[in-house]
């Protein structure tokens, strides 16, 4: 179907009438869906996989960094 006004955009989005707010512009970041939900980890497992890719290291060369890594005691306390 051709015809972008049954099939596209064919109004100004509703959240443009908010001052500093446009839903192609605002860059904010959202803790809720980045972190508690876990989306960068899910992105994060991309940018890993493409190094990897690239050979800019190993999946075993990674894995022996975070194993040799010193984590603080807290964070420790909270990975365990």
């Amino acid at each position: 179907m051709d015809d972008v006004s049954k099939t596209g955009i064919n109004q100004e989005c509703a959240w443009h009438s908010l001052i500093g707010f446009h839903a192609t512009l605002n860059y904010a970041v959202d803790v809720m869906h980045d972190l508690l939900e876990g989306v960068c980890n899910y992105d994060l497992s991309f940018v890993v996989s493409h190094l990897i890719a690239l050979n800019l290291f190993s999946l075993e060369s990674l894995n022996s960094m975070i194993q040799g890594f010193s984590f603080s005691v807290k964070t420790r306390y909270l990975l365990e």
